[in-house]
């Protein structure tokens, strides 16, 4: 034996959407190895694991014991949590701008399944007004994602719910009429997608020795996105991985690191709308935010497959296809709101930076109910109310001939946005 000190929080994590489920890929981005950066908090792969089948033979004395059979690998947990941060300045998906490969695009591709990134556009002369204008040209932008739209040199969210050619509708409404030129950004928008099969590769070096490194395959993962107040915010994957190699030299790179994003969002200054009709600039005041967006991972079982897996398939969804627990002042509105199923619509905005330059992360359920008579609850010596509200598919955004992965955004009970 050779023993060694290896400092757990000194390693470098790669991961990549696979091609083939279980095997490693070597393709182009997002099916190619790109360098993640993860919190060093826990550690990634502390529940590797194969399943030792007792074989119980029957012998003459009583201890005399078997070698277990080792079984499958299939049972192995890899955990990781990040912080939602800011897209470099190139990849602000202005008119001028470069979508990229960013790290951070492809945990979110895999949870979510649908992402429209493409680059913006641009105000042009004809239809003005707070919810309706004209652009440059549409063909980069879709029906059900999330934009940002300059008005008096300060971008503002909002959401595509229709377009005609070269019009524009939104919602909510902006504070004004954009001008001509105006700059139309896109948002990274993720939406769960309808067909939805998808595994990553997780790669992990640790820097304290050649052999203390790991490559997991067939992993599927759920999300959780997290923040307390004034904290960074968070996004943790926790997922099942089929197959694992390790621990051995790999020959990984276990280098310094680069982050290819910008610093994290802080959850300060954010915008929560809830209404039923939201409007901008009406913030609800909130004690607590804890939002769920819930995948279900189940295995196509093969006997020739990785593991005995052929594949994963997400079948989450009904009954609930996400919710969101919120902690409010008391209102005396919020039950009578329960009790006539009122709609509500949820709108979660975390900015950073200022000025033109300003990026935001988005939660975002244009349609949803509260699903439970709400809770008295006590902060200090404040009542408040903690309601739990349960995502339905979008009825604000315009369907027509739409299908796959278009419908999806549409159709959309929830969407995550960011940059």
């Amino acid at each position: 034996m050779a023993q060694q000190n290896v400092i757990a929080r000194e390693h470098y994590t790669r991961v990549a959407l696979e091609t083939t489920f279980g095997v490693t890929p070597s393709g182009s981005y997002p099916e190619a190895l790109t360098e993640i950066v993860p919190q060093h908090d826990a550690l990634h792969i502390d529940e590797l694991a194969v399943e030792m089948l007792e074989v119980n033979d029957a012998r003459a004395r009583r201890n005399d014991a078997i070698q277990p059979v080792q079984g499958l690998e299939m049972a192995s947990k890899v955990s990781a949590t990040f912080y939602a941060k800011a897209v470099p300045s190139s990849n602000v998906l202005t008119a001028s701008g470069t979508v990229g490969s960013l790290s951070q695009a492809i945990p979110f591709l895999h949870v979510f399944g649908a992402e429209h990134a493409e680059i913006g556009t641009t105000v042009a002369s004809g239809t003005w007004t707070s919810t309706v204008f004209d652009v440059a040209s549409a063909a980069t932008l879709l029906k059900g994602t999330i934009i940002c739209v300059t008005v008096s040199g300060t971008p503002e969210w909002t959401k595509i719910t229709n377009i005609s050619t070269d019009t524009v509708t939104v919602f909510p409404p902006l504070s004004g009429t954009p001008a001509n030129g105006a700059v139309v950004r896109n948002l990274r928008t993720y939406a769960p997608a309808e067909s939805h099969t998808s595994s990553m590769t997780f790669q992990f070096a640790f820097s304290g020795s050649s052999a203390a490194q790991y490559t997991v395959n067939g992993v599927a993962c759920n999300v959780k996105i997290a923040s307390a107040f004034g904290q960074l915010v968070t996004y943790a994957l926790d997922g099942t991985g089929a197959k694992f190699t390790g621990p051995t030299d790999q020959s990984l790179t276990a280098s310094v690191v680069t982050d290819d994003m910008r610093a994290p969002f802080v959850m300060k200054g954010a915008t929560v709308l809830l209404a039923s009709t939201v409007a901008r600039g009406t913030s609800f005041v909130c004690e607590s935010i804890d939002v769920d967006l819930p995948n279900q991972w189940q295995q196509v079982r093969d006997p020739g497959g990785i593991e005995t897996v052929n594949s994963v398939v997400n079948v989450a969804g009904r009954p609930r296809a996400a919710t969101a627990k919120l902690r409010l002042r008391f209102d005396s509105d919020i039950p009578a709101a329960f009790i006539t199923e009122t709609g509500y619509s949820l709108w979660i905005v975390v900015p950073q930076g200022t000025g033109t330059s300003q990026q935001f992360f988005v939660v975002e359920m244009g349609n949803c109910k509260i699903v439970g008579r709400p809770k008295e609850s006590k902060v200090g010596e404040l009542l408040y109310l903690d309601i739990e509200l349960g995502a339905l598919m979008d009825d604000q955004v315009t369907l027509a001939s739409e299908t796959g992965t278009d419908r999806d955004f549409i159709l959309a009970p929830y969407r995550v946005a960011f940059g």
